[in-house]
């Protein structure tokens, strides 16, 4: 089944008590994960929520289904978190970015001057979406 890419839609996270609820069962309902081990609570996700620790974060819908989210950093870094691995929501999520967005100054050896997404090493599908869209690979991280 192909998805209608006019019905998607882009909520920017203000931390309402709804979308923490949401951005907590989207944490929950992940599979790859690349900056927890342990599962916070409900609690400590609310605190992370409000105390805004990105750029910007949004919550994606599609017919007003939540499908997942992203957030942009600082350091120019994109998080994309979707429910299932899905190349036409990754393609509105890259061309929203690409169109409402600029990325920040180059920092010699801190930020570049592109924007990038992270993605964890056991997502394959959403790899395999990014070549596809010619997003190139960069590098590979290993945790110590």
């Amino acid at each position: 089944m192909t998805k209608d890419a006019t019905k998607i839609q882009f909520e920017r996270v203000i931390g309402s008590i709804e979308q923490i609820r949401i951005l907590y069962d989207l944490l929950t309902s992940r599979t790859h994960s690349i900056s927890h081990q342990i599962l916070p609570t409900y609690k400590s996700h609310k605190e992370f929520v409000l105390s805004h620790p990105y750029l910007t974060w949004f919550i994606i819908r599609s017919y007003y289904e939540v499908v997942g989210s992203f957030y942009l950093k600082q350091d120019n870094s994109v998080g994309l978190n979707l429910i299932d691995q899905d190349s036409t929501y990754v393609f509105e999520v890259m061309k929203f970015i690409k169109s409402n967005f600029d990325p920040k100054p180059a920092i010699a050896s801190t930020v570049p001057p592109y924007f990038y997404i992270n993605v964890a090493y056991s997502n394959v599908e959403l790899k395999k979406i990014l070549k596809k869209h010619k997003l190139k690979p960069l590098q590979t991280s290993f945790m110590l």
